[in-house]
């Protein structure tokens, strides 16, 4: 399920930024530690950069001129001004807490799960002895709650680390009756299906066998990220037409049904259509105008002073992010700087120029509010995502997480030493195990008390 859950959450990053790549090494696992003399000069272009973008946030809203009230246009543009920087303010905290959780993660936490998976390794072996060899010391009942108990300590052991060990695949095949690798295809077979069900979930409208090809989870992700990518495109072409190579189409809940004809044609379609791609065709244009005017400003091959010239390095680096990212705040930002730096123009704007701003700051908004609400769900993040106690993740939790981790580590130590005895202690110590286990986890009354506990009056069943 967790595998499931985290494929699933990854691919859906991806469904909302279909333009993010998602390269492996950024995972946890491959991080790689940098060489600061390599990017120091990179990271002070970068603040430079910053401070400039800074620096004229403030003067891109419209403050009117002789203390003249602003138009209801100008209003809105300056609230969609404010609107973007504090999401973007937002993701940059994120991101900055994301980061050092993550660098924690690396440093502290890695090696503590690995001491932990060790652990536990050894204390579910420990307890398979009792379980397999021991049913004369413990009642009925008992040896029902160490099995409930033992699966619980077995499903938490990694796939990674049952498929190198012959003894926790024994293990796994008396806990269910069936080989290792039998679940593993009955679990790989519930993905697919699943998979299918969060397509559809989102739009995607797939048959039932779109995934019967695929043999591992590689091909898995390849396959769904190919899916997305092309439900993106259709998405972005308005073309709900089904795909005949791959056999699946995209879902239209506003489309009627055409089987008896073709559709008399809607003149206020057509001129609202036509409407619609004139708009577009002005986007595209206002912010390729703005970029090309900005690149021949700040170009570096143009510029013969050494210090200027590192800064427009940067500089053309963030103007060509922005125009590919369709960035239009940032845009203007650079604009202002560079272009409008001695003239008042923002207040000058015409409103057929101020009506098409307003319209693709909304856009960036509305994709900025998905940046914002999906950006610990990346794939780089879901370590971190997976160890932090509660939806918002933060340092401290990852910490206090931790630190239980290490307590929880240690009682599993002692209670496997103990185990490991092989005597009347080895015993007594099982028989404290499983009554602390049935407590914890099944024995409840109404009013959340814990009651002195007694077998008899329990139902085993409900284990399982």
């Amino acid at each position: 399920m967790m595998l499931t859950v985290v494929f699933l959450a990854a691919d859906f990053y991806v469904f909302c930024h279909p333009n993010h790549s998602i390269d492996a090494t950024l995972t946890p696992r491959n991080t790689k530690k940098q060489q600061s003399s390599a990017v120091e000069p990179k990271a002070r272009n970068a603040a430079a950069v910053q401070k400039n973008l800074s620096d004229s946030r403030q003067s891109l809203l419209i403050r009117g001129e002789n203390d003249k009230k602003l138009t209801p246009r100008q209003i809105k543009f300056n609230r969609l001004v404010k609107q973007i920087q504090k999401l973007e303010t937002s993701i940059q905290a994120q991101t900055q807490t994301l980061e050092q959780m993550q660098a924690y993660y690396l440093k502290e936490v890695t090696p503590v799960i690995a001491q932990e998976d060790a652990v536990r390794i050894r204390y579910v072996k420990a307890l398979f002895i009792f379980y397999k060899r021991k049913r004369k010391a413990l009642t009925d009942e008992e040896h029902r709650f160490l099995e409930a108990l033992l699966l619980e300590q077995y499903e938490m052991i990694t796939d990674d680390q049952v498929e190198t060990d012959p003894e926790l695949q024994a293990i796994h095949k008396k806990l269910y009756n069936q080989r290792y690798e039998d679940t593993l295809s009955e679990d790989f077979h519930e993905l697919k299906l699943q998979t299918v069900e969060y397509l559809r979930f989102n739009g995607v409208n797939v048959p039932d066998d779109i995934f019967d090809t695929v043999e591992d989870m590689d091909q898995m992700h390849q396959k769904v990220t190919s899916i997305m990518d092309e439900f993106a495109g259709r998405q972005q072409t308005s073309e709900p037409k089904a795909d005949a190579q791959h056999g699946f189409g995209f879902d239209d809940r506003h489309k009627k049904n055409r089987a008896n004809g073709t559709k008399r044609p809607n003149k206020r379609a057509e001129a609202q259509k036509k409407r619609n791609e004139e708009k577009t065709a002005l986007k595209h244009k206002s912010i390729s105008s703005i970029y090309k005017q900005l690149a021949k400003l700040i170009h570096p091959d143009l510029e013969l002073d050494r210090d200027k010239k590192a800064e427009k390095e940067a500089l053309m680096q963030q103007l060509t992010s922005a125009y590919r990212n369709k960035d239009f705040h940032a845009l203007l930002q650079l604009e202002l700087k560079w272009v409008q730096k001695e003239e008042n123009n923002i207040d000058q704007l015409a409103d057929e120029k101020l009506s098409l701003y307003i319209e693709i700051l909304q856009e960036q908004a509305v994709k900025l509010k998905m940046e914002a609400g999906s950006l610990k769900w990346h794939p780089k993040y879901a370590s971190v995502m997976e160890f932090s106690d509660g939806w918002q993740p933060s340092l401290s939790d990852m910490k206090a997480t931790l630190q239980e981790l290490k307590t929880a580590i240690k009682h599993i130590t002692i209670s496997t030493a103990k185990l490991n005895k092989n005597d009347s202690d080895s015993i007594e110590e099982l028989k404290d195990l499983i009554e602390q286990f049935a407590i914890e986890y099944a024995y409840w009354d109404d009013d959340g008390e814990d009651d002195d506990f007694d077998f008899a009056d329990f139902d085993t069943d409900e284990l399982f």
